[in-house]
């Protein structure tokens, strides 16, 4: 049984998000599965084990007890993990409010920028404490401020663990990866996740040369674990990783280390192929023999339409025996986010998870190739994005027996293309575009539908009337963000197009007939989908407008 805890995250709420006035039907897409995060889809599994969500807690009030906890508990302590662990889904819940329009959602997240601004200039924290803070901030999706990096920093140059020069700290650090190793008990990805969060609060100039030394030395499964930064989001700290693997001494590797280097391979854009193609030809010659893989049996797939936001899950529900799991893909407009893998759930858990999906969106059954079709359709926006995909990919296809998965970067027209493959004369059928239209306006698809954020918000604000903000949408936002609800229209198609042997799911050729009218030259004025998107949006910011 591993060290590491099950985020218990069951007795707080998650934060406010826009919701519409009773009636009005809108929805925010934090609301929708497909836009849940990591640590909400873990809480929505406490929750049903717990029975439900308890009292609510504000992430500042969190973040202030896990401040008052940090001075003088250690870091494995049980109250402080407990704070630590709610206070990673408030602050995620938060950052996704905060991005989404959610007026409230920015005040707090201000006055936790200044509270944090104030622990670290009165000295709150050590620098195990400042560690811990990156290491929260960084699994709710927040970056380090930079005073807390500096502040990390110096405790690191003052501290007892660089009294006889950077050898020491390297060796010290080699330390703690050899602990965590320990922690993670033998689960490389669990320990390259658990040391990308523990070196989030350092600036990237010092992460990548302690990862290079102890890349050098690194061997078995934490050899395994450190190449996962060859995804790093960092090109720098991943040539690092990559020169450490090279240079290493040891006289055999495991042959798992260069076959996930070129696995990976595919992954990363040309420009950042050089340091990986250099580890792999200085690896494979001191390659062992090759490591069984067990396979696991795919139960279930499901693939949620997209939210307002583009954003796409892929469940897997797999068992090995008796032992049940469920991989969850977090796919965003720029590739590949996140995938969570499950590995000690129950069937009923696993099947609450798909339950749920379907309950909130829209949502088809696929079978193993749609699903690797929808990874390597995202893997192109992360190669395009140069955003690399996590290492966790790694752990999925290799516990499903996939082969090279290749980023495939089929266009939305395309894409709509091959599910309208039988009707060639799509262009000049505008009943089935109209249809299309009234079809996807009033559906579940489209509920959560609209744009949001900062830019919005200042678009909106001077207009005075309903029909003003509408207006500009129409005129001066929307056009520009046509290709966007293009593809939103194509991939959401793509997931509720069901299994090849089936026909295609409600909704499914109605988005690819959208999709192919987006991109068309028609004038917007005559895309009913796009005045839909307006008008909710402007629901939702007069909504937020009056909570002010």
């Amino acid at each position: 049984m591993k060290k590491t805890r099950k985020r218990q995250v069951g007795k707080t709420k998650p934060a406010k998000t826009p919701r519409a006035p009773k009636g009005r039907g809108l929805g925010s897409p934090m609301d929708a599965f497909a836009g849940l995060s990591r640590a909400e889809l873990e809480a929505f599994l406490n929750s049903i084990a717990l029975g439900g969500d308890g009292e609510e807690t504000s992430a500042s009030e969190l973040l202030e007890t896990f401040i008052q906890l940090s001075d003088g508990h250690e870091p494995e302590s049980d109250d402080l993990a407990d704070v630590g662990d709610q206070l990673v889904t408030a602050l995620d819940d938060l950052r996704m409010a905060a991005e989404g329009g959610d007026p409230e959602a920015r005040e707090e997240r201000e006055e936790i920028l200044q509270l944090l601004d104030e622990a670290i200039e009165n000295g709150r924290l050590d620098g195990t404490g400042l560690m811990m803070l990156g290491r929260t901030l960084n699994e709710a999706g927040w970056p380090a401020p930079e005073k807390l990096q500096k502040a990390a920093v110096t405790s690191l140059e003052e501290g007892p663990a660089v009294t006889n020069g950077p050898e020491e700290l390297s060796q010290g650090f080699e330390e703690m990866l050899t602990e965590l190793a320990e922690l993670v008990e033998g689960d490389e990805f669990e320990l390259c996740d658990q040391l990308t969060s523990t070196l989030a609060v350092f600036p990237q100039n010092i992460i990548g040369p302690l990862l290079q030394g102890l890349a050098e030395r690194a061997e078995g499964v934490t050899a395994l674990g450190v190449a996962g930064f060859a995804l790093h989001a960092n090109p720098a700290v991943a040539e690092s990783v990559l020169a450490g693997l090279a240079a290493s001494a040891a006289p055999s590797v495991d042959s798992r280390l260069v076959e996930r280097l070129v696995r990976m391979r595919p992954w990363l854009s040309e420009a950042r192929r050089p340091p990986l193609d250099a580890a792999i030809r200085a690896l494979r010659p001191r390659a062992g023999a090759p490591a069984h893989v067990e396979i696991d049996e795919l139960r279930k797939v499901r693939m949620t339409a997209c939210d307002g936001s583009g954003g796409q899950n892929l469940v897997l529900a797999t068992r090995r025996g008796r032992a049940h799991s469920a991989f969850v893909a977090f796919i965003k407009p720029s590739g590949i986010a996140e995938i969570l893998n499950m590995g000690d759930v129950s069937k009923r858990e696993v099947d609450e998870i798909i339950a749920g999906a379907k309950s909130v969106t829209a949502t088809s059954d696929a079978d193993l190739g749609r699903a690797q079709r929808r990874l390597a359709l995202a893997l192109a926006d992360n190669i395009a994005n140069e955003i690399p995909p996590p290492y966790e990919l790694v752990r999925l296809v290799e516990r499903l027996g996939l082969g090279p998965l290749t980023p495939d970067a089929s266009t939305p027209a395309e894409i709509a293309a091959e599910i309208l493959a039988d009707e060639p004369r799509l262009a000049d059928d505008t009943a089935a575009f109209a249809a299309a239209h009234k079809s996807i306006v009033g559906s579940v698809v489209a509920e959560s539908w609209f744009e949001a954020g900062e830019t919005i918000e200042d678009l909106l604000s001077p207009a005075r009337t309903r029909k003003q903000r509408i207006d500009v949408l129409m005129t001066g936002y929307l056009p520009g963000r046509r290709s966007f609800w293009a593809k939103t229209c194509a991939l959401s198609a793509f997931a509720l197009y069901g299994p090849l042997a089936n026909k295609p799911a409600p909704y499914a050729r109605e988005l690819a007939r959208l999709t192919h009218d987006l991109l068309s030259d028609r004038p917007i004025e005559n895309l009913p989908l796009m005045r839909k998107i307006a008008e909710t949006t402007v629901d939702a910011f007069e909504y937020n407008a009056r909570r002010r």
